[in-house]
């Protein structure tokens, strides 16, 4: 067959090509090897997604939801007994009259036309109480030494003073050793901590409490 007169006799006779269509068929098409290599990927993917849902080793894989939520709001470093002073000037809420808007009660109104447990004619008149509000201090001074009375989370937002914007963070009431100062509530940046002797002796009593609590409990 390797003579060459032989091959241009087989090519004559319609042998060479007979076999070389044998050939060509016998060969898969590129079109069927794609579709076969999607067929197995597919059964590969199935099969990782049904191991991944029943075998508990592959669960502990899968990232825990709480993983996606959000972190939770920062806590306050300040405690209650804490002595503190103001670095800065700080402004004071609702006007000079502080956070719990000290002085500014009227009561709720009644049928009778009064206000509370005071008639509407004993209560200052408009001009009296701008004149009023004109007189207060609206400024703590940079200095000025008070005591931690009360903690507002970042998670009790909505009682943040009005005048507070950005993100959620912790507020330090002080009651203010001035006693023409109200109670308000400041940030935690614009204090300094002077002393905890008082804060940790409130940690102190309220633990030995709880553990008489549990005592008399168990004695029971």
């Amino acid at each position: 067959l390797k003579c060459p007169s032989s091959l241009r006799a087989l090519q004559g006779n319609g042998f060479a090509s007979a076999s070389l269509r044998t050939r060509a068929a016998m060969r898969p098409s590129r079109q069927g090897a794609a579709l076969c290599a999607r067929g197995l990927l597919l059964g590969f993917v199935a099969l990782l997604t049904l191991l991944w849902g029943n075998v508990p080793s592959c669960r502990a894989l899968r990232p825990h939801p709480r993983l996606n939520r959000a972190p939770p709001p920062p806590q306050s470093t300040f405690r209650c007994g804490d002595r503190v002073t103001a670095k800065c000037p700080i402004m004071i809420t609702n006007n000079g009259r502080g956070y719990l808007n000290e002085g500014a009660g009227i009561g709720p109104e009644v049928r009778n036309g009064q206000f509370g447990d005071m008639p509407k004619k004993y209560r200052d008149t408009e001009e009296e109480l701008e004149a009023e509000i004109a007189a207060l201090e609206k400024i703590i001074e940079g200095g000025s030494e008070g005591t931690v009375v009360g903690i507002i989370d970042a998670g009790e937002w909505m009682n943040r003073p009005r005048h507070w914007k950005g993100k959620r963070r912790p507020g330090v009431m002080v009651s203010w050793d001035d006693a023409e100062l109200p109670i308000d509530v400041v940030e935690e940046v614009d204090l300094d901590v002077s002393d905890r002797s008082m804060a940790d002796e409130l940690i102190a009593q309220r633990k030995s409490a709880q553990a008489e609590k549990r005592s008399s409990w168990k004695s029971t």
